[in-house]
C-alpha cells in the first residue's frame, strides 16, 4: 500500500516566478491559496514554465498539481536543483510526462466504447497530477508546461502542492475506507414530495494504524499539531497502484479531526486518522 502523507507545501514559500502571464485576477500566486475558486490562470495557451527558489535548502519527495484544465495532449516536467535560479546539481528530472495517465490493464470497463487507450479523468474525481520521487535537498525547481492546443485559450490551474513526505514503517490497518460526504440538507414539501438543496459531493478517507514507533509518534504529534483542522496536506493512499486506484486515492485535503495517540506497550502507538478533501 505504501500510505505518503506531505504535511507542508512549499508552494509559495520560496520566489514563486514564470515565463507565462497571467490574468491580473487569477495570479500565479493563487497556486497556493486553499480555494477552489482561486486558480492560477494564463492569457494564452502558449508553453510556460513555473519556477520557485529558496534561499535555505529544502527537503522535497512528492509533486502535485491539481483541479485544471489540461487536454489529454499536455505534457508537463519537473526539475529540482541543488542551488538557487536553476543553477548547480540536477537532483530529480521526470523528463516530459504525460499529465493524463493512461488506464491500466484491470481498469477496462466492459462493454463501454472507447475504453481503450483511455485516461482516468472523470466529473467525479478532480484531476490530478502527482510524482513521487527519492528524497532530495534543493533550492529551486522548474516546472515546464505545454498544452498549446488547448481548446479553452488558457492554461489553468488550481493548487499546486510539493514537499517532504511522510511515511511509516508499518502501513495501516485492514479496513481503510473511502467514501463521498456532502452538505444536502433534504426536506419534504406539503404534497409530500422529497426534495434536496444542491451540494457537491467530497472524498473522505478513514484509516487506523496500530503499529507507529515512539519516533514516529513524536514526528506525528508534532505534524499533526502544526496542521491541525485548519491547514491543507496531501495523501496518497496506493501511490504505486494502477491508474484509477492511485487517483482516487490521492486528494488535498484538511484532518476532520486531530489524531489522538494510545500507548499500546512500552514502544507502540496506535492512531486513527480522517481526511476530507478541500
Amino acid at each position: 500500500m505504501g500510505l505518503k502523507i506531505v504535511f507542508d507545501n512549499l508552494t509559495n514559500t520560496g520566489t514563486l516566478g514564470s515565463s507565462g502571464t497571467f490574468e491580473t485576477n487569477l495570479p500565479l500566486t493563487n497556486l497556493a491559496i486553499p480555494s477552489r475558486s482561486k486558480t492560477a490562470r494564463t492569457t494564452t495557451d502558449a508553453d510556460f514554465n513555473i519556477t520557485e527558489n529558496f534561499t535555505e535548502s529544502q527537503y522535497c519527495s512528492a509533486f502535485c498539481i491539481t483541479q485544471f484544465n489540461f487536454t489529454t495532449a499536455a505534457t508537463i516536467r519537473l526539475r529540482i536543483y541543488s542551488g538557487e535560479n536553476q543553477t548547480g546539481t540536477l537532483l530529480y528530472d521526470s523528463g516530459v510526462t504525460n499529465i493524463y495517465e493512461l488506464k491500466g490493464w484491470g481498469e477496462f470497463i466492459w462493454a463501454i466504447p472507447d475504453s481503450w487507450g483511455d485516461t482516468w479523468n472523470t466529473e467525479d474525481t478532480a484531476p490530478i497530477f502527482i510524482l513521487f520521487f527519492d528524497s532530495v535537498i534543493f533550492k529551486s525547481i522548474l516546472v515546464d508546461i505545454s498544452d498549446s492546443s488547448n481548446p479553452d485559450n488558457y492554461i489553468e490551474i488550481g493548487r499546486m502542492f510539493y514537499g517532504q513526505t511522510s511515511e511509516l514503517a508499518v502501513d495501516v490497518d485492514e479496513g481503510l475506507s473511502i467514501g463521498y460526504e456532502e452538505n444536502t440538507k433534504q426536506f419534504r414539501t406539503a404534497s409530500g414530495t422529497l426534495r434536496a438543496n444542491q451540494a457537491t459531493p467530497f472524498r473522505v478517507l478513514n484509516f487506523s494504524r496500530s503499529v507507529i514507533s515512539d519516533s514516529e509518534q513524536l514526528l506525528l504529534l508534532q505534524q499533526t499539531k502544526k496542521t491541525g483542522k485548519r491547514v491543507d496536506l496531501l495523501v496518497s493512499v496506493y501511490p504505486d497502484a494502477e491508474v484509477a486506484i492511485k487517483q482516487e486515492h490521492t486528494f488535498i485535503g484538511k484532518l476532520k479531526r486531530v489524531p489522538k495517540f494510545t500507548h499500546t506497550d512500552t514502544t507502540n502507538n496506535k492512531s486513527n486518522f480522517m481526511i476530507e478533501e478541500s
